[in-house]
This record gives C-alpha cells, structure tokens and sequence, in this order.
C-alpha cells in the first residue's frame, strides 16, 4: 500500500531520548506480535493500526500542549478520534480476515481449494510475467500523499522514527503490482 511514511511510522515519544524511543519501539513490536499476522496483508494492517494508535495519541498530547488556543486543541482532539475511529476499523476487519482466514484453513475441502486457487493463479501470474520483455519489471503503482491540514511545525529526526514497515518487509517482502492486483488472495 502506498501510504505516506508518516502513516508507517509511529510519532516521536513524549520523552524524546534514546530510552524513550526504545521503550516506543518494543510497545509497538510487542503489539504488532500480539496481533499474530501471517502474511503481508494481515500485517500491513496490524502496522496501520499501531501507527494510527500512536498518532492519536500523540495528537491527544499535542491538544493538552495546546490547550490555551481552544480552535487547535479541539482540531486536534478530533484528529485524534477520527484516527482511534480508524484504528478500530482496522482491528476488526484484521480480526475478521483471520477469522475467516483459520476457519478456511481448518476445513479439508476449503484449503484444498484454496490451494488450487492459488497455484492457478502462480500459473498464470507466471505466464503474464513470461509475456514481458526480458528484464523489463513491474513497475509498481504510485500513489499520491494524502493532504494534510497545517499544524504547528515540527522538524522531522529521521533518526527518530520506529520504522515498523521494516520489520514487515524482513518477514514478508512486499507482494509485486500483479500480486496486488489479484484481489485479496495473498500469494507465497
């Protein structure tokens, strides 16, 4: 998924120094793990729901930081709803996919057609693979930034940010463009 980096990393902690990154970093692994995600699908959004926890919130310290003008506190405490809103969502169509998921696996006839499934479409990804000029490879999709609405600056420490997409991709590495464009089914 094409998101912006900020929707992949979680916010600086309130208490910006090393053992406060480090104590950030090993809540949101811890969280990931509890989540259990097997594939790239579940755990693009397990990370999505993580990093939406942490920038609500940050948003929601950001309000008590702000508290004396009352337009940006309130803009910001209904950031941060809208992102707990999301995360919710998030959870449940995570717990819900997995539901399904093991349900799937636990039935002989259904995992059996789920592996036929998939090996038809390995056969025909390899034969649309097979139709490309030779090194050419698939470009993937670019997709825009979301706009956001101006806040009081703050200066971005690459040094700083918990990139979990980076745990993700040394577990699962990202499906190609024709992976995605299958649908839903994640392909090994």
């Amino acid at each position: 998924m094409g998101q912006c980096d900020a929707a992949r990393t979680a916010p600086r902690p309130p208490d910006d120094t090393p053992q406060g990154r480090a104590v950030r970093d090993q809540a949101a692994l811890t969280t990931f793990v509890t989540l259990e995600p097997v594939n790239y699908n579940e755990a693009e959004i397990a990370l999505q729901h993580i990093c939406l926890l942490a920038h609500a919130a940050d948003s929601r310290r950001m309000a008590d930081q702000y508290a004396a003008d009352l337009r940006i506190a309130h803009k910001l405490c209904r950031q941060a709803e809208s992102m707990e809103r999301l995360a919710r969502a998030l959870l449940k169509d995570l717990l819900k996919i997995q539901t399904t998921r093991r349900k799937r696996q636990a039935n002989p006839v259904t995992r059996a057609q789920d592996a036929r499934t998939e090996q038809e479409l390995l056969r025909a990804m390899t034969a649309a693979l097979q139709l490309l000029p030779p090194g050419q490879k698939v470009p993937a999709p670019q997709v825009a930034a979301p706009q956001t609405a101006a806040l009081p600056p703050r200066r971005p420490d690459p040094s700083n940010r918990l990139d979990l997409r980076g745990v993700i991709m040394s577990i699962w590495p990202e499906p190609s463009s024709t992976e995605r464009s299958i649908g839903n089914r994640t392909i090994h």
